[in-house]
């Protein structure tokens, strides 16, 4: 990958403002083999290349603001895709580029206790994707040729109530989008106008300094469902899985409810959080799953359909003065509750996430520092009338910092990975890295680094996709010695 950044930055008590160039090129040259049910040779190219410009000015007099952003993108991205099976060789090429632009002011001032903000801009998408998929002799169609994109403009004031204690804030956005798409080899058009709006109602209470409630409520209609205004011709996502797009502009009706509360004690050291949040958003269009020959084809059906979604997360930290650190937990769960058609026939199931992930960091003298984190992850996927469906998954992560003399940092990790792969198969890797810095003076500094002292060479994990699971394995790199030089200016 290379990439090209120009950025120019001005402060004054008047006004600021940033402007910012980016170029980036990347490619992607993919060999794999796997072994299985399903045999195949992969080989991919896959080339992508972008050009972004984010300008920002903010002006400011007194109590009032004025921002203008300027933001721009073009990205190119191309796929050449092959797959060698015993049943023969499946060919895909894609070419897919697009051209985004949103441009806004916002304008804020007060009034007493009261705080005003005015936001509006335009934005616009133009999008060409071409595919092509050849020797799956799949019965769908198998190209896309088509243009597509919008171009609308928006509005988002807000008010916002702050007294002593208490402060609310209502935000009422709303927009106009009129999309297109244009299906060269349907020879259709399907253009759409769809309004957005989505109300936001927050309050944010703080009985002491220490403690603050907050809840916030919203509804309303966002943009297009991203499952919409795409090709319906197959794409090869990889060996044996197709996805194919939805020909028209649909938009899903969300509403959440959330509750949250804060605590923080300076003087100890003590702090933390907790949010409760659940949402209920109707999408206009139901997942689908189905064989065509060995391949499994995933796509949508217009039927309103719910999904509902409960979260969860806190955190808690200590500061511990006599070790010179810190030690706390964060915990969040996570379960949604969704349907999809399986070969035709609803198939309501549940996913839920619960992940316990503690930490600390201590300094035991002025030449040595300690840092440990753990992820655990326990995912569970339930399907009506099957049994639940497992699995297990934790990460750590042990740092430790010698620092001999001024001008020499030591620095030893280790990680340990767990993944569950069945009911009965679990994979355990451990990794060492070792690095030596050395600070020669101001300028100069060199450093040496050893990865993967124990040569390990391969990480399996599994992961949850809609009502299947899947079980990869991946190579490591080995083990290396990299010596690096860096000098300041």
């Amino acid at each position: 990958m290379v990439s090209a950044r120009l950025a120019l930055k001005a402060n004054t008590e008047k006004f600021y403002m940033q402007e910012k160039l980016e170029a980036n090129l990347s490619w992607n040259d993919i060999r794999s083999a796997l072994r299985g049910s399903y045999p195949n040779r992969q080989r991919a190219d896959a080339p992508a290349y972008s050009l972004e410009n984010d300008l920002k000015y903010i002006r400011r007099a007194g109590s009032r603001s004025l921002t203008l952003t300027s933001y721009l993108k073009y990205l190119a991205r191309s796929q050449s895709l092959e797959v060698l099976r015993d049943t023969g060789l499946q060919r895909q090429e894609i070419s897919d580029r697009g051209f985004y632009m949103n441009h806004n002011a916002a304008f804020g001032t007060q009034a007493g206790r009261f705080a005003f903000a005015f936001k509006g801009g335009v934005a616009a998408l133009f999008r060409t994707l071409d595919t092509d998929l050849s020797g799956t002799g799949l019965s769908l169609p198998t190209a896309n040729d088509l243009s597509t994109g919008y171009a609308g403009a928006y509005l988002q004031p807000g008010i916002t109530y702050r007294a002593p204690r208490l402060r609310l804030t209502l935000d009422l956005p709303a927009g106009y989008r009129r999309y297109r798409l244009h299906d060269r080899i349907a020879r259709t058009q399907s253009p759409a106008g769809l309004f957005t709006w989505k109300p936001r109602l927050a309050a944010k209470w703080s009985p002491s300094g220490r403690l603050s409630l907050s809840a916030s409520g919203t509804i309303g209609r966002d943009a297009a469902d991203e499952r919409t205004g795409t090709g319906t011709g197959a794409i090869l996502q990889d060996y044996r899985s197709i996805v194919c797009g939805v020909g028209e502009y649909l938009q899903a009706l969300q509403r959440s409810l959330s509750a949250g509360i804060t605590y923080k004690n300076p003087i100890s050291g003590f702090f933390a959080n907790l949010l409760v949040l659940c949402s209920w958003n109707d999408r206009p269009l139901l997942p689908t799953q189905q064989f065509d020959g060995d391949y499994i084809v995933y796509g949508s059906e217009r039927r309103t359909n719910r999904v509902r979604t409960w979260y969860f997360s806190g955190d808690a930290s200590q500061n511990i003065d006599a070790l010179n650190g810190q030690a706390g937990v964060s915990v969040s769960y996570n379960r949604s509750d969704m349907e999809m058609l399986q070969e035709q026939v609803p198939t309501p199931y549940q996913t839920s996430t619960l992940t316990v992930a503690p930490r600390f960091n201590f300094r035991f003298a002025a030449w040595i520092n300690t840092e440990y984190r753990l992820a655990y992850r326990y995912t569970t996927l339930a399907i009506r009338r099957r049994s639940p469906d497992a699995r297990h998954h934790f990460d750590q992560r042990l740092t430790v910092n010698v620092i001999p003399a001024k001008q020499w940092i030591i620095q030893l990790t280790g990680e340990h990975y767990y993944s569950q792969l069945s009911a009965r198969q679990g994979k355990h890797l451990l990794l060492a890295d070792a690095s030596l810095r050395w600070k020669a003076n101001a300028k100069w500094e060199i450093t040496a680094a050893v990865t993967n002292l124990l040569g390990r060479n391969e990480y399996a994990y599994t992961l949850f996709d809609g009502v299947s699971s899947g079980s990869y394995r991946f190579a490591i790199r080995p083990r290396n010695v990299l010596l690096g030089a860096s000098r300041r200016f």
